[in-house]
């Protein structure tokens, strides 16, 4: 008998050991939560980052775009005087026939040119008058337009993209 008396006690823990016992499980339960705040914390920045460099190549990509914009309307606005000039022969047709039509093409081929860089006209007879892209020169009187339409197109005006390179002076119905 008293050797299953010394196996149950030696089975049975020490009252100290419980307590330290507790006192590691405690410990190992702060750590976890410590850890765990620390990854809560770590997965905020790798979000938050992500989202910066998200931001970040949306600017890029807008600043570019701006860039080439830019870039593109420099080069347009010294080829204006040109293309003006040729529409300028194109409408007098004083020479020739061959010599018309070539002026024609000259013509067509620049405003092709400047096409492919995105360029557009802004008016056209019978557009609504938008002070953002036109300029009022003169206001004309008309039976067949409304008031507030352009009735001519004085000096044609152009854009590329949002960006308006020369603005349309125009002649609008009182």
């Amino acid at each position: 008998m008293s050797e299953t008396k010394k196996t149950k006690t030696a089975q049975k823990p020490p009252q100290g050991d419980k307590s330290k016992i507790s006192k590691e499980a405690e410990k190992l339960k702060s750590q976890i939560a410590t850890l765990k705040k620390e990854l809560e914390a770590q997965k905020d920045l790798v979000l938050r980052t992500a989202a910066e460099f998200d931001n970040f190549k949306r600017r890029t990509a807008t600043e570019k775009d701006r860039i080439a914009e830019f870039a593109k309307s420099s080069l347009i606005k010294e080829l204006l005087p040109v293309i003006d000039n040729a529409g300028r022969a194109l409408s007098a047709q004083s020479g020739t026939e061959e010599y018309n039509k070539g002026i024609e093409i000259i013509a067509k081929q620049l405003l092709s040119l400047t096409g492919k860089f995105g360029m557009k006209e802004l008016a056209a007879v019978g557009d609504e008058f938008d002070p953002n892209i036109h300029q009022a020169v003169m206001q004309t009187e008309s039976e067949e337009l409304k008031p507030g339409q352009i009735s001519a197109v004085l000096q044609q005006g152009y854009k590329i993209g949002d960006t308006v390179i020369r603005a349309a002076c125009v002649a609008v119905v009182k």
